[in-house]
């Protein structure tokens, strides 16, 4: 006598009270019954727009900048106390700023104020080191502001 096993949820093999559907794959969300109407496929716009919604908008802008990450941050090795990255990306209200910081601790450095112009060159230096990390968000924000 050969013994027959259980399947899944303890309704015998080849029985046929198995549920309809068992082992079939999971219906997609949009054919699901919601209170007890059966809804209608999603067209592909309703798709694209649900799919949208889900995810930020810099998902699908970041590539489709036209500006360079590498450029930025070339711009920002070579002539960075400049704000020059900052400038090229579309920030350029910040990058004047750093442009004003490196020039005014020059100028206060220059008129033997060494303090003042030491501080502001440190602050400098730091929003430069940070600007290394921030330059790919700078141009997700491009990106977002050309869309």
């Amino acid at each position: 006598m050969q013994h027959q096993g259980f399947g899944r949820k303890g309704v015998a093999v080849g029985s046929s009270m198995a549920p309809a559907g068992f082992g079939a794959p999971p219906r997609p969300a949009a054919l699901l019954p919601q209170n007890g109407v059966r809804a209608r496929p999603l067209s592909p716009d309703e798709i694209e727009a649900a799919v949208r919604k889900a995810r930020p908008a810099s998902h699908f802008h970041a590539e489709e900048s036209q500006k360079s990450l590498i450029v930025a941050y070339l711009l920002w090795y070579f002539v960075g106390v400049f704000g020059a990255h900052r400038i090229y990306l579309g920030a350029w209200q910040s990058g004047l700023k750093q442009l004003g910081c490196f020039v005014g601790a020059g100028v206060l450095l220059g008129l033997r104020m060494p303090v003042v112009g030491g501080i502001l060159l440190i602050f400098g230096i730091i929003w430069l080191f940070a600007d290394l990390f921030l330059i790919p968000g700078l141009r997700r924000k491009l990106a977002q502001q050309e869309a």
